[in-house]
């Protein structure tokens, strides 16, 4: 039997819309199906990102672990490249 790929991480359509909610200033604000789409879509990317680069950060210090010290050492140059 062939292994199957594996699923990409995603975000919750739902969850993204209810802490969207929160931040919202107006209750009458909604989400269209495709905003709410791209949202969790950009969500996943720079989630990725985020990992990606502190894989890196952390092999680069000889760690076999990414910690939250080397999100904290990658997080200034993402905010730079996501402006």
């Amino acid at each position: 039997m062939a292994e199957s790929e594996p699923t990409p991480p995603t975000f919750s359509s739902p969850t993204v819309e209810q802490l969207a909610k929160m931040v919202f200033k107006n209750e009458k604000t909604k989400f269209s199906q495709d905003s709410l789409d791209l949202t969790c879509e950009m969500l996943r990317i720079y989630t990725l990102e985020i990992f990606n680069r502190a894989r890196k950060q952390a092999q680069s210090e000889g760690c076999e672990t990414i910690s939250p010290e080397h999100i904290e050492k990658i997080l200034p140059q993402l905010l730079l490249d996501f402006t």
